[in-house]
């Protein structure tokens, strides 16, 4: 976990406000009761295994800072250089986005990114269930149900390969798979946010 302290070796394009607090949270050890214990203005979620650059974090937070957004992804392939990718993981990526893109109706070029930084009141409110590599299909299925202001940013991305502890295979992919239709399709309509999520990040037909 990462706060203002460390944060504040960043270049901002701006100086946040002096009360403004920043939390990161290794996406392995995510679970809705570290959520709630987490009391930053903004939550920002990221690999512990540093195949993204923790440089991009600034231009990440910054939409934030300025209010022109509520949630913002950072995408490994929206980068403007030539940025070699493992092909396999690569098609998984491309393909699982693709699905999440039709069930949920969010146009994104990479839902599985370990980059995701939220407003507080946004993501503390969400009912999270998965963990590991569950919780990308399912908080992407919930926040598409909300009026948000949701951007993608590139990031850069420094893939690893398995002997140097990359631990995504086949059985990860097909999880993801399960998860998106589940969250999109079979419990869609369930008891996804919390009383306390603000209204106004309401849909009309869900007030």
């Amino acid at each position: 976990m990462v706060r203002w302290k460390s944060l504040s070796a960043f270049h901002f394009k701006r100086e946040p406000l002096s009360s403004l607090t920043i939390e990161i949270r290794a996406r392995a050890r995510l679970s809705a009761p570290a959520l709630n214990k987490l009391r930053g203005e903004f939550i920002g979620i990221q690999d512990a295994d540093l195949e993204t650059n923790v440089d991009d974090i600034p231009a990440l937070v910054e939409p934030l800072l300025n209010d022109k957004a509520d949630v913002v992804y950072g995408s490994r392939f929206k980068k403007s250089g030539v940025q070699v990718h493992r092909t396999f993981h690569y098609l998984v990526n491309r393909i699982l986005t693709a699905l999440s893109n039709i069930l949920s109706g969010l146009y994104l070029t990479d839902m599985e990114t370990c980059y995701k930084f939220f407003r507080a009141d946004v993501i503390k409110n969400v009912r999270l269930k998965s963990n590991r590599f569950g919780f990308e299909p399912e908080v992407t299925a919930r926040i598409a149900r909300l009026q948000l202001r949701i951007m993608e940013l590139p990031v850069t991305y420094f893939p690893r390969k398995y002997l140097e502890g990359k631990k995504m295979n086949w059985r990860d992919g097909f999880a993801a798979v399960v998860h998106i239709v589940c969250f999109n399709l079979w419990k869609r309509n369930t008891n996804s946010f919390k009383q306390s999520l603000p209204r106004h990040y309401l849909r009309d037909r869900d007030r």
